[in-house]
C-alpha cells in the first residue's frame, strides 16, 4: 500500500492554481508513486471535474486513443467528434478536446495524463513527426483547462520538456520502506482495539471455527494442515494454501504457517520430472468441473509468504530458507535439452503462448507440464530473477524463429587478423580483400 505524499500534492496544486497556470510534469522512475499521486489528485479534485488517462495503455493509434478518451470522459467539447479520417486529424481532434472540454456545469476541467511521453509512439504516423512538441504547444495554447503530466523516462523526459516555460518539472524521489502498514479501518474511525478484536475473531472463525460450517483450515496429523476450497468439493488448491500462508505470516501465526508450508512441500510439491518445483493444484474448466493443474498465482503467493516469514521469524531447518523460497519462480531459468525452460525444468521457450485448451479459465502448457491455470503476476516478484540473454533473444524473436536460433552456428574464434585495421577502400578493390 502506498502512502500519501502531501508535499508533492501541494506543489502540483500550486502549479495548477498559479496565474497563468503552469503544467506540472512529474518525473520519476518505477516505484516513485506517479500513478498513485495522480489518483490522489483525482480524488481531491473530484470525478466531475477531473479525468485520469493512462496514455501507455491507450495509445495504440491516434484514432483509437481519441475514441477511448471521448467514450470514458464525463466532459463535452463543441465540434469534437470521434470520427477521424487520418491519424493527424484524430490527434488534432484530441488536442481540441483537451483545450475545449467543459464539465456539466460549464466549468474548466483538469486532465491527468499518465505516461504522457508515450505520445511519441505516434511519431511514425503521417504528419506526426513532432507529436509531443505539438501536444505541449496545444496544451499551453491559452486554454483555461489544467493539465498534469507524468513520465518514468527521466533523462528523455527532461530533454523533451526543457525550454518550455509553461511546464514545471517536479522530480519524484523514491518511496521509502514503511515501518507499518496504513490501516483503512483506522481511517474509518475504528480504534486499534476494535480492529485487533475484529481481525482476531475473523481469524479464529476461518482457521479454528466449526469444521462443518466455518473453518477452511484443517489440521492434518501432528505438523501439517491445508486450506480446503469448500465450494469445489473441499479441494486443496495452491491459491488457498498460499493465501493462508500470507494471512498467517502477517498475523504472526507461526504454527499455522509452518503446518501449511510443511503440507505444501510434503504433499503438493513435485519432486522430480518436468514438473519439479511446481505444486499440484486444481483449476476450473468451462464445463463446471475441475482438474489437476499448476497455478502460478498460488505459487507466487507461497513464495512471497516465505520471504515475509524469513523477515519476520528468520530461516529454520524446516525449509524456510530464502534460496528455497524462490521455488518454481527461481527455477524458471533452468535450461533443458531443447533450450530455455519454464519453471521446474520444462523445456519449451518461455515466450511460447499456447491457445487455452479449456477456454479463458486456463492455458495449455508444454508437453509434460499438464494444464496451467491463469497467470496473475505479483509486482514484488517481477524483477526477482533477471532473464538470461538467451531468454531475451527468444522473446524478441518469437516462437516461430526458435528453431533457427538453436541452429545458429557458434561464432568463430577471434583471429589475429581481426586486430588489424581494415584496408583502405582502394586497396580492397585492388586486392579483392573484404574489410
Amino acid at each position: 500500500m502506498t502512502i500519501a505524499r502531501p508535499g508533492f500534492e501541494r506543489r502540483v496544486l500550486s502549479a495548477l492554481d498559479a496565474r497563468p497556470a503552469r503544467i506540472p510534469v512529474l518525473v520519476g522512475g518505477c516505484g516513485t508513486g506517479r500513478t498513485f499521486l495522480l489518483r490522489r489528485l483525482r480524488e481531491r479534485l473530484g470525478p466531475s471535474g477531473c479525468q485520469y488517462i493512462d496514455i501507455e495503455r491507450s495509445a495504440t493509434t491516434p484514432e483509437r486513443l481519441l475514441r477511448t478518451v471521448l467514450m470514458a470522459s464525463p466532459f463535452t467539447a463543441p465540434d469534437v467528434s470521434a470520427d477521424a479520417r487520418s491519424p493527424r486529424e484524430a490527434f488534432d481532434s484530441l488536442v481540441a478536446f483537451f483545450q475545449g472540454a467543459r464539465s456539466r456545469s460549464g466549468a474548466p476541467v483538469t486532465f491527468l495524463l499518465d505516461e504522457a511521453l508515450e505520445f511519441r509512439t505516434f511519431e511514425n504516423f503521417p504528419r506526426l513527426r513532432h507529436v509531443f512538441h505539438d501536444l505541449i504547444a496545444g496544451l499551453s495554447g491559452g486554454s483555461t483547462n489544467r493539465f498534469v503530466l507524468t513520465t518514468r523516462f527521466i533523462t528523455r523526459g527532461l530533454r523533451f520538456v526543457r525550454d518550455q516555460p509553461s511546464l514545471e518539472v517536479i522530480h519524484l524521489t523514491p518511496l521509502t520502506r514503511l515501518s507499518s502498514y496504513p490501516s483503512p479501518f483506522r481511517d474509518l474511525g475504528k480504534s486499534d482495539t476494535e480492529i485487533a478484536n475484529k481481525l482476531a475473531a475473523w481469524f479464529t472463525q476461518l482457521f479454528h471455527g466449526d469444521a462443518s460450517t466455518q473453518a477452511i483450515y484443517f489440521p492434518i496429523g501432528a505438523d501439517q494442515a491445508n486450506i480446503q476450497d469448500i465450494l469445489h468439493n473441499k479441494e486443496t488448491r495452491t491459491e488457498g494454501v498460499g493465501l493462508g500462508m500470507m494471512i498467517a505470516v502477517q498475523m504472526d501465526k507461526r504454527e499455522e504457517f509452518d503446518r501449511l508450508w510443511t503440507y505444501a512441500s510434503a504433499v503438493l510439491e513435485y519432486k522430480d520430472g518436468p514438473k519439479r518445483g511446481y505444486f499440484q493444484s486444481h483449476c476450473d474448466t468451462p464445463i463446471a468441473t475441475t482438474q489437476v493443474c499448476d497455478d502460478p498465482y498460488g505459487e507466487a503467493q507461497m513464495t512471497t509468504a516465505l520471504i515475509f516469514a524469513h523477515d519476520r521469524w528468520g530461516s529454520t531447518t524446516t525449509g524456510r530458507e530464502l534460496a528455497r523460497s524462490g521455488g518454481a519462480h527461481g527455477r524458471r531459468h533452468d535450461r533443458g535439452p531443447d533450450g530455455p525452460s519454464l519453471p521446474g525444468g520444462g523445456t519449451r521457450a518461455v515466450a511460447r503462448r499456447e491457445h487455452p485448451a479449456g477456454g479463458d479459465r486456463g492455458r495449455a502448457a508444454p508437453p509434460g507440464l499438464g494444464r496451467v491455470g491463469p497467470r496473475r503476476h505479483l509486482p514484488s516478484l517481477a524483477g526477482r530473477a533477471p532473464p538470461r540473454r538467451a531468454d531475451r533473444a527468444v522473446r524478441r524473436a518469437g516462437p516461430d524463429r526458435l528453431s533457427a536460433l538453436r541452429r545458429r552456428a557458434p561464432r568463430r574464434p577471434r583471429s589475429a587478423s581481426c586486430d588489424r585495421a581494415p584496408p583502405a577502400r582502394g586497396a580492397a578493390e585492388r586486392t579483392g580483400e573484404r574489410p
